[in-house]
């Protein structure tokens, strides 16, 4: 990607204009992409260890290529959505080629059709969730008992109003009567319709790999949750607007309580894409064309995370599995990424300084393996640079020590890196686990909003100078503040001031 245009001058930047103030990370996110079905016999639960490890529910024909000849699409939009459709053909600048059905169900309906039967399961899918949850805890971001279908049916259902599945290229929704919530959510579901007609969404999802399924993600769910603002701002009346956020806020405090056994860490994981999205595509809005990103996506989740890392065509290096004994048996094996990492670190230390060590990542991989008596992850890591490995090994050190004593081993490797070891110390173990590293995550997604605001105005680089200083001049709890006040009172536009100088733009 090229560098994007610097249109005006450091003087008449606005430090945060148009930054929307931070809320609280995630508690009724909009629905995956991918379709949460019913199960069936043939079922497949796919463990996406694009960092430690989320449970998706998800047919084969999302994660294999899918044929969708031969779908009868409606000749009409249903009147329901039609003037919604007509909102985001406006909105997004691209026209539908053909409507697709919408099915509006009953509560009871959505959730027969989103959960899982857990007795479809087959004792390779038992297997792997046991695995997946030694993974969590060996991380340090579960303890105890870890459910992770019943909390991947959870967040399928209680976690969702709709859902595009787009291998039947349909929309269904939880609902029969079109409040002004569900207006909204549909907005986001049919901008999934439109994208999916502009490029296929299941081949772009297959391309993307383990590596890169969260960067799509948030590039998907990004352009979505951008277009699901503009209806709210541009077509809610006052008093809807009003009551959408009421209804906002209700569903927010219902999902914390009907999700309050789901851990932290896979909310996060969920959650991330709709986070990181919306940044990431007001970035790809600066450089002109939406589109060409969606041609050329993000290939991790340090893309996503840190926009700037696209932008500078920052790929990381080829790494082998980490070697085992001979006697193990290898559970799974693939990239931590830099979400997981920055969750994992977030829980235990503090968040900027989480955020420095994976801002260095250069690439890692891992291998989880079961020696009869321990399941035990091992992971290598590398920095992009000398000092990154440096910032990398203090921080995995200092998260090590917060384990409890033997848990965990950072050493370093012959060839520069950082190896990692730790294994899972069993659902009787206290390793308080809180959620921090899941609260942190405002950190690097305000930082991603800033520099989606500053990229407008310097380059890249200075960009992300002036918009990492900001947001260290700033502590968690302001970040995380629901109200915003840090925005709205004067004092980050102070703190802007000085990170535009500590930079040397002015």
């Amino acid at each position: 990607m090229g560098d994007l245009e610097e249109s005006i001058d450091a003087d008449t930047w606005e430090a945060g204009a148009g930054l929307p103030a931070p809320s609280p990370p995630f508690p009724l996110p909009p629905p995956p992409v991918e379709p949460a079905p019913r199960a069936s016999s043939g079922a497949v639960f796919r463990l996406v260890v694009a960092g430690v490890a989320a449970v998706g529910i998800a047919t084969a024909g999302v994660l294999v290529s899918a044929s969708r000849d031969g779908i009868d699409y409606p000749d009409e939009w249903d009147p329901r959505v039609a003037d919604l459709a007509d909102f985001v053909e406006g909105e997004r600048g691209e026209s539908f080629e053909h409507p697709v059905a919408v099915d509006f169900l009953t509560p009871e309906e959505y959730s027969e059709r989103t959960r899982s039967d857990e007795s479809e399961l087959t004792l390779e899918d038992e297997e792997s969730l046991e695995a997946a949850a030694a993974l969590f805890r060996a991380f340090g971001l579960a303890e105890g008992e870890v459910d992770l279908f019943g909390s991947s049916n959870d967040i399928a259902d209680t976690g969702t109003l709709a859902f595009y599945d787009p291998v039947s290229d349909s929309v269904t929704v939880r609902g029969t009567e079109l409040t002004v919530e569900l207006r909204v959510t549909l907005v986001h579901e049919l901008t999934h319709a439109l994208q999916d007609q502009i490029v296929d969404l299941v081949e772009m999802q297959e391309d993307a790999g383990e590596m890169g399924s969260t960067a799509v993600r948030g590039l998907i769910e990004g352009d979505a949750v951008l277009v699901e603002r503009g209806y709210v701002d541009q077509v809610l009346t006052a008093d809807e607007r009003s009551a959408y956020e009421t209804a906002s806020v209700s569903a927010s405090d219902q999902a914390t309580a009907d999700l309050g056994d789901v851990p932290a860490a896979l909310l996060a994981f969920f959650g991330a894409p709709y986070a990181f999205g919306p940044p990431f595509v007001l970035v790809a809005e600066a450089e002109g064309d939406v589109d060409a990103v969606f041609r050329v996506p993000p290939d991790t989740d340090e893309h996503l995370m840190a926009p700037s890392r696209y932008l500078a065509d920052d790929d990381p290096r080829d790494i082998g599995t980490p070697d085992v004994d001979d006697d193990v048996e290898v559970l799974d094996d693939g990239s931590v990424g830099s979400l997981a990492w920055f969750l994992t670190l977030a829980e235990r230390i503090d968040p900027f300084q989480a955020m420095t060590a994976v801002d260095g990542w250069g690439g890692d991989a891992y291998v989880l393996s079961d020696d009869g008596d321990s399941t035990c992850v091992r992971a290598v890591v590398y920095g992009d640079t000398e000092r990154d490995v440096e910032e990398l090994t203090t921080a995995l050190e200092t998260w090590a020590a917060s384990l409890p004593a033997g848990m965990a081993k950072v050493t370093a490797t012959d060839d520069g890196g950082v190896d990692v070891a730790s294994c899972d110390p069993g659902d009787a173990a206290d390793l308080d686990v809180t959620g921090r590293g899941a609260d942190a995550l405002a950190v690097p997604v305000t930082r991603s909003y800033l520099f989606a605001d500053a990229v407008t105005v310097f380059d890249p680089e200075d960009a992300f100078c002036v918009a990492d200083a900001a947001v260290r001049g700033l502590t968690l709890e302001q970040l995380a503040d629901p109200a915003g006040t840090v925005f709205t009172d004067g004092t980050f536009d102070a703190i802007s001031r000085m990170a535009i100088q500590g930079c040397g733009l002015v």
